[in-house]
């Protein structure tokens, strides 16, 4: 393999793990998110939504780097750019830098698959939380002021109210 083209490869390792760190990392701060969730933790949420946006960002950086790259690979190799991706690149390589193309691969895939889980549970406990303030606030609007209607038949509909709120000395 010429030394340029070599240089390209190397060039992409280096840019691929630089990504599976953020990706790593990422991991750890929806795990934090996790528990600020949970306990309702609202500067750590914001702390969270911070670090997830500058991750966001390098993840972006790297990304195109790594575009890049494999379009200066695909051009040293005559392949068309938009054709080229991980598992055709490692058909051009020796088998000790396949296998290690294929490590990277592989753990891109399980961090990606690690990090949909993640955002989709903390969606869902978002969610979740969300609805269980929604319904408390509802509940106490119901008890400070409830609301009387009439129905089809003319006649006044009481309020359905959960409960009362009792203030008794004694």
């Amino acid at each position: 393999m010429e030394r340029n083209l070599s240089l390209l490869y190397e060039s992409l390792f280096s840019i691929l793990s630089s990504e599976l760190a953020i990706y790593r990392e990422m991991e750890g701060i929806l795990q934090s998110e996790k528990k600020a969730i949970v306990l309702s933790s609202l500067p750590v949420l914001a702390e969270s939504n911070q670090l997830k946006e500058e991750m966001a960002n390098r993840a972006a950086v790297l990304e195109r780097s790594r575009m890049e790259v494999v379009r200066q690979i695909a051009s040293h190799l005559r392949v068309a750019p938009e054709t080229i991706n991980l598992t055709h690149l490692m058909s051009y390589l020796q088998v000790s830098e396949q296998e290690r193309l294929r490590r990277f691969q592989a753990e891109l895939k399980e961090m990606t698959v690690k990090i949909r889980t993640l955002n989709s549970e903390n969606r869902q406990l978002a969610e979740a939380a969300l609805l269980y303030a929604k319904s408390w606030f509802e509940y106490f609007r119901q008890l400070m002021s409830p609301q009387k209607g009439y129905i089809g038949n003319g006649r006044v509909q009481h309020a359905s109210i959960n409960g009362k709120l009792i203030n008794k000395r004694g």
